[in-house]
């Protein structure tokens, strides 16, 4: 059996040839991480022949003493060392990289690591070792100039809307600490302490929020504490344009059928930099060449009992910055141009009716009273013969 072995492995040789199954590691044999950072351990495999060579287990061991950090068997990765295991990655997976990554790295993690593959020639039972050391230097390593990032990115808001700035220092040993100032509008030498942390968020602003602002990232490095700010951030926060109210003419309900119609966008306070706008039923109107300014705006004609929506909307640049508002809609239906004749003769047909209708009561009314006279004086007509008949008697 041995000897059918080395005989299939002699001819895969001979066919593949011998430079074709040499595995080999990388070179690199130290690697530098800074203090609370995360670190890369290269481990690069090159050489493999899958028809020659299978892994059998691939892992990393930490010196001195020799640790078992983590190992796999090309399915399931098992992390074994306790103060590592949720700061330590590698692929479960065989591949040509099998480096490991430590992060939130300690003083302590400065030693010498080894990356061992455990190989073997197919169809045969000797399992082989490949191996390197690499040795990791911890660093303390002072923290770097930070840097504002804003958003949105050009810092001219809108009162009431929210903005965000966010300090971040490159480089530096973790942990890092963060500190807001905003400045004096009217002398930046005068600051004062706003916040601490890494961000620094209004949502809602206000004019008073306008003004110059930057952080400090605070850190210890070999024992000294050092401070870095950024530079300064201007946040500008400007009042919102008011809102366009449309102006139709005739009034909206009044439009009849093929009437020409106005619209007229007016804006209180409007600046010279307020360009205008129209949608209609949405979808934005395309100004033409004699209407530069498309302030105003003519519908020449409607048809009949066609529904349609217009508004109107002003840009206004705030400080390098646009913003835009629009009006409430205004809907349009024209109605048949006797629509409002047939009114009126009903309301004057209506009127007519009623005029008789009450006439006739009136003249009713005088009848029954002229009636209930002539009834009270027939009765005292009656008693006064009566009175007279008794006294004869």
């Amino acid at each position: 059996m041995k000897e059918t072995s080395l005989l299939i492995f002699s001819s895969l040789l001979f066919l593949t040839g011998p430079g074709s199954c040499r595995l080999k590691l990388d070179s690199i044999t130290e690697a530098k991480g800074v203090r609370g950072r995360s670190a890369l351990l290269p481990c690069e495999l090159s050489g493999l022949n899958e028809n020659l060579i299978q892994i059998i287990n691939i892992s990393w061991h930490r010196y001195l003493p020799r640790e078992l950090l983590a190992y796999t068997d090309g399915v399931q990765l098992n992390l074994t060392a306790t103060q590592y295991v949720r700061r330590i990655r590698m692929s479960p997976l065989f591949q040509a990289n099998m480096s490991l990554l430590i992060s939130d790295l300690q003083n302590d993690d400065s030693a010498y690591y080894r990356c061992e593959i455990i190989w073997s020639y197919k169809g045969m039972a000797k399992k082989r070792s490949l191996q390197k050391d690499i040795f990791l230097d911890i660093e303390e390593v002072p923290v770097s100039k930070p840097v504002v990032m804003k958003i949105p990115e050009h810092l001219v808001v809108l009162s009431g809307d929210p903005f965000h700035l966010r300090c971040k220092s490159a480089i530096g040993s973790l942990p890092i600490e963060y500190y807001w100032y905003k400045h004096k509008p009217t002398d930046i030498r005068i600051v004062r302490k706003i916040q601490e942390g890494m961000n620094y968020s209004i949502e809602s602003s206000k004019i008073r929020d306008t003004g110059f602002y930057h952080c400090a990232a605070l850190n210890t490095a070999n024992g000294k504490k050092l401070k870095e700010r950024s530079d300064l951030i201007e946040v500008a926060v400007a009042e919102r344009p008011p809102k366009p109210v449309v102006i139709v003419e005739p009034p909206a309900n009044t439009i009849e059928d093929g009437q020409p119609v106005h619209l007229f966008c007016k804006v209180p306070g409007v600046l010279k930099t307020t360009q205008y706008r129209w949608r209609k039923d949405k979808v934005l109107v395309q100004p033409s060449r004699q209407n530069e300014s498309f302030q105003n705006l003519t519908l020449h004609s409607l048809a009949q009992n066609q529904s349609v929506t217009y508004e109107c909307g002003v840009t206004n640049n705030v400080r390098g910055r646009l913003f835009e508002t629009w009006s409430d809609e205004v809907k349009l239906t024209p109605s048949a141009g006797n629509t409002s004749l047939d009114l009126q003769a009903l309301i004057s047909s209506t009127s007519v009716v009623g005029i008789s209708l009450f006439i006739l009561l009136l003249t009713g009314i005088t009848v029954l009273l002229f009636k209930v006279q002539r009834s009270k004086k027939a009765n005292s007509r009656n008693k006064s013969s009566k009175l007279l008949r008794s006294n004869s008697k």
